[in-house]
């Protein structure tokens, strides 16, 4: 989160519109849930300027909505290219013998780490779409009628009293995935290495993979489906509530 806050930081006008206009475009988004209410109550409500009023506010949102992608995308893209050029910097510069040790854990940060970094900077907007939608339209919701809006309110508690229960759960088994992922990469960038070596010797070549690449591979495998697994049960559940 730190890191994220840093990439924010140094860009803060791009974030605030990317901000701005994603929650413009929950507002949105809610006005026209609130104009298919108006609709449900009274047919007399439906008329020329209720159809444009639900077509206009529905146009404007999404607009938005994409607007608000762009400007955080703009962080993103800045966002990796500082930190691979930042990286490739302290690469050159460190000790030799180091970085040819770390190889393993340089490799999956440049090419993976990094990515997921910019994933999770992309969900922003959605995020602030959603939650903005959510909360207004809780509200009209409570004026309507408070005692169901009660019973959808103890729905969404036991979703966040789940989700937290299983959370722990989900970085755990993301921690062992990525660790064991770590591994694979060092392990497969050794055999590229040591392709010519191994290719003379076919016991060893067969050992290597067997013992080498497959322990580390099963071991992955494993806490990735258990990982997927897990909130495959909890997307479910939500569901169900």
């Amino acid at each position: 989160m730190r890191k994220v806050f840093l990439l924010i930081k140094g860009r803060p006008l791009l974030f605030v519109a990317g901000a701005l206009t994603g929650i413009l475009s929950g507002y949105l988004t809610s006005r026209v849930i609130t104009f298919i209410k108006t609709g449900l109550d009274k047919v007399e409500n439906i008329n020329e300027t209720f159809i444009i009023s639900i077509v206009a506010y529905s146009l404007i949102a999404a607009s938005m909505g994409i607007l608000s992608g762009y400007f955080l995308s703009k962080i993103t893209a800045i966002a990796i290219r500082q930190l691979t050029q930042k990286l490739s910097e302290k690469i050159l510069k460190a000790d030799y013998e180091y970085i040819e040790a770390s190889s393993d854990r340089i490799i999956p940060v440049l090419t993976r780490d990094i990515n997921v970094l910019s994933e999770f900077i992309n969900r922003i907007p959605q995020f602030l779409v959603s939650t903005t939608t959510v909360v207004l339209t809780l509200a009209v919701m409570f004026q309507t009628a408070w005692k169901l809006t009660s019973l959808f309110m103890i729905a969404f508690v036991l979703q966040a009293v789940m989700i937290a229960f299983i959370l722990p759960f989900v970085r755990r088994l993301t921690r062992r995935a990525t660790k064991y992922n770590n591994y694979l990469y060092g392990n497969l960038s050794s055999l590229v290495l040591g392709l010519k070596e191994l290719s003379l010797n076919t016991s060893r070549r067969n050992k290597y993979i067997s013992e080498v690449i497959s322990s580390n591979l099963n071991r992955w495998n494993n806490a990735e489906v258990k990982r997927k697994v897990l909130l495959e049960t909890s997307d479910r559940l939500s569901d169900l509530l």
